[in-house]
């Protein structure tokens, strides 16, 4: 056990916390990154972990394999200010129900 490990709480170190992640990414049409954000929830979400991508256009071209990862479209589209407007008020509402301990963001 090295210096970090001693110094935690046993039960810290026994107990698997399941996280609440959530991806926001530009989009999930198709491309490198599109499949990295993809196998990434794949990856937690088979580890036990709840996982949501948030895209901020929408269609969904490249999606998880894992069928219980959530998937979000803010439908934000160029040159709309009230696009954009009912974009943010969307995502504050699934950050907020989401309640993520993780947010990870991608391609901005």
């Amino acid at each position: 056990m090295n210096h970090f490990q001693e110094s935690l709480p046993l039960n810290l170190l026994e107990k698997k916390y399941q996280m609440r992640i959530l991806y926001i990414t530009t989009s999930l049409k198709s491309g490198g990154a599109e499949r990295v954000v993809c196998k990434l929830a794949d990856n937690y979400s088979s580890r036990g972990h709840t996982v949501a991508i948030v895209s901020l256009i929408d269609g969904f071209e490249v999606i998880p394999k894992n069928k219980n990862i959530y998937l979000y479209s803010l439908d934000i589209r160029k040159n709309s200010i009230w696009s954009m407007v009912r974009g943010l008020y969307k995502a504050l509402i699934y950050v907020v129900r989401f309640r993520a301990d993780v947010v990870h963001s991608h391609m901005y």
